[in-house]
């Protein structure tokens, strides 16, 4: 029993689309319980969620790190799964998680690769098959015992980057984190406004930032001055 928590903001064409995808590519979709976690979306999101009858909360503000925390709050399911609304999770996710658990998995990921086939792009897929926790990120998808996370104290509410990357960090340290092969298919828009090249090396000097101390407030500035959205 898994329930997937999706954090949103104003993500009426994308949402819809993953919704459909999780009913597909589930292998038990009546076995699972889908929160959105909405962060004050001012397009239609929230009513194309609560018109497919889906567990729709308002969060009060758009912070991924708060988002996923509220929608993990109102999860009655033992296994929690964090998916993005532009992510589509691989056939069978479902009953992959189920395994992995059952195995002694406290936590994992799956790899990913972009719905746009450019070379830049694959090579960046290619590398979430690895483990050092460089290559690790939110668009990878999350699945975590319930009870592991309420344990961990959920995500750190004060990042407004690199969440997902902190999260991970402690999970691992827990044990049992496991890759599994997928993959998660995850939108490309913003490579494909900012550059294929250009926003990998963002990202990378965003990592580099984080793992030498910076503070998120420079790190928030640094990311609002160079990525267009």
């Amino acid at each position: 029993m898994i329930s997937i928590v999706i954090p949103t903001l104003n993500e009426e064409v994308e949402l819809p689309k993953t919704i459909k995808s999780i009913a597909r590519l589930a292998q038990d979709p009546e076995s699972l319980e889908i929160i959105i976690a909405d962060g004050g979306s001012v397009d239609d999101t929230v009513d194309i969620a609560k018109s497919m009858n889906l567990k729709t909360i308002a969060c009060g503000r758009a912070q991924r790190a708060f988002q996923l925390n509220c929608g993990a709050e109102e999860a009655i399911n033992p296994i929690l799964y964090f998916l993005h609304a532009d992510s589509l999770p691989p056939a069978g996710f479902d009953r992959k998680i189920a395994q992995m658990v059952q195995k002694g998995a406290f936590s994992g990921c799956f790899t990913m690769k972009f719905n746009r086939n450019h070379p830049f792009l694959r090579f960046y897929g290619w590398f979430t098959r690895f483990s050092p926790n460089i290559f690790r990120g939110g668009d990878q998808s999350l699945f975590v015992k319930r009870s592991v996370f309420l344990q961990l104290g959920g995500f750190k509410e004060g990042m407004d980057l690199m969440e997902d990357y902190e999260m991970i960090s402690r999970l691992r340290k827990k044990g049992n984190f496991k890759i599994v092969k997928g993959p998660v298919i995850t939108s490309s828009r913003r490579y494909d406004i900012n550059g294929e090249l250009r926003l990998q090396w963002i990202y990378f000097c965003l990592q580099m930032m984080y793992r030498t101390g910076y503070s998120q407030l420079k790190m928030r500035a640094y990311y609002q001055k160079n990525i267009r959205t």
